[in-house]
């Protein structure tokens, strides 16, 4: 969709019926069993985990005394000015030194690894890219305004039992979203992002992300 020739990037993956996003933590049902009303309209639900297709961190996601998802300003989830990171082929962390040279000051990183590609596979899930800690030190250092990547999640998911990356960075209230898509339509272009999701009083919950092109 373009307008005023600028142009319309969806980021955020489709919410289905079965669709499974983080194996054990993302389960969704529609429920579109609701016999329809005789005005023809028809009320609709869902069933599904906070951590459900493209959706959004707060604080209180790793703290359990830091703000919620219906805390976030919304200054800091719209006009957003996108700065894209890609991925080196040969290692699955983003570190630090793919950074150097980039204006990260108020801006929303992306980090494109290409994996949004295989999201709903097994594949999605084995050895899924990440960022380093250093890298989101980094981020913190200069002054990043927002996160995201079109991976599982921004710390490595093969040690689970640690999220340093979540820590450092919702430590400085900068919200991270995880899981992605069509980051690779953003790369060479000017473009801002808005992220906003339903007041909800949780630590993650789904969002529909989009960018505009300037």
């Amino acid at each position: 969709m373009k307008q005023q020739n600028k142009e319309f990037i969806e980021l955020s993956h489709v919410i289905s019926t079965g669709m499974i996003t983080f194996p054990g933590a993302s389960d969704v049902e529609i429920y579109d069993n609701t016999s329809r009303n005789e005005n023809g309209s028809v009320i609709d639900s869902i069933r599904c985990y906070g951590t459900t297709a493209t959706y959004l961190d707060a604080p209180f996601h790793v703290f359990p005394e830091g703000k919620k998802i219906s805390d976030y300003p919304l200054h800091k989830l719209v006009g957003l000015p996108v700065v894209v990171v890609c991925k080196p082929e040969e290692r699955r962390a983003f570190l630090p030194e793919d950074l150097m040279g980039l204006e990260l000051q108020g801006r929303a990183v992306l980090f494109f690894t290409g994996n949004d590609r295989n999201f709903g596979t097994g594949a999605y899930f084995r050895n899924a890219p990440f960022i380093h800690v250093d890298t989101a030190a980094y981020l913190v250092r200069h002054g990043a305004a927002f996160v995201g990547i079109d991976s599982l999640l921004v710390d490595d998911v093969n040690h689970p039992e640690a999220v340093p990356v979540h820590r450092a960075l919702l430590g400085h209230d900068i919200p991270i979203a995880e899981n992605l898509t069509g980051i690779g339509q953003l790369v060479g272009k000017n473009a801002e992002l808005t992220a906003v999701p339903p007041r909800a009083e949780m630590g993650s919950f789904p969002v529909r992300i989009f960018a505009l092109t300037c």
